[in-house]
């Protein structure tokens, strides 16, 4: 077993094992390749325009800027956001390990799993608000996390300070308006 190594201190989710191209690291890969497409594909799916009144985008590094803003705009429109091109994107400078390129990497997965799911979930949660809506679409995307999850650690991502941030975010509103999906999606 391969032990992460721990980058700068003032980012304390960040951890990353850096390998050489091994036979285990290409079934990791083939496996996070496999998740994406599903992800993608699953994402992917047209719907209706909601409310456009949200918080702001994360800024990131220029080459994951566009990627993020698809993600954030499908969040926008209620629709799951995959961050597939984005950790496709990461995972490639990841594995070069270089000091810039790892930390850009790293703020970019930041910004789409943390802010971007985040943003997802408050939008979903706007027709629950209203009472329009029940807490099935909000309950679901709890596989969605676990997803996301799944392909930020085989891309040997310390995911856990990332959900402890996700959840600080979406506990309050989620105990509030979808106690059962509360249980569910804070895990």
């Amino acid at each position: 077993m391969k032990k992460s190594k721990k980058l700068p201190q003032n980012t304390p989710y960040r951890s990353h094992t850096c390998s050489t191209r091994s036979t285990a690291f290409f079934t990791a890969a083939s496996r996070t390749a496999s998740i994406c497409a599903l992800v993608l594909a699953v994402a992917c799916s047209p719907g209706e325009s909601t409310d456009k009144t949200s918080s702001k985008q994360p800024r990131v590094a220029q080459k994951y800027q566009e990627h993020l803003a698809k993600d954030w705009q499908r969040a926008e429109e209620g629709k799951i956001p995959s961050c597939a091109t984005v950790f496709a994107h990461a995972n490639v400078a990841l594995n070069l390990d270089e000091k810039g390129n790892t930390d850009d990497a790293l703020e970019a997965i930041e910004a789409c799993y943390v802010h971007t799911f985040s943003h997802y979930i408050t939008n979903l949660l706007k027709p629950v608000q209203a009472g329009n809506a029940s807490c099935n679409a909000v309950m679901t995307s709890a596989v969605q996390r676990r997803a996301l999850r799944t392909i930020l650690e085989g891309m040997k991502v310390e995911t856990a300070p990332l959900d402890q941030q996700l959840n600080a975010l979406l506990r309050e509103d989620l105990e509030q308006w979808c106690p059962q999906a509360a249980d569910i999606l804070l895990q």
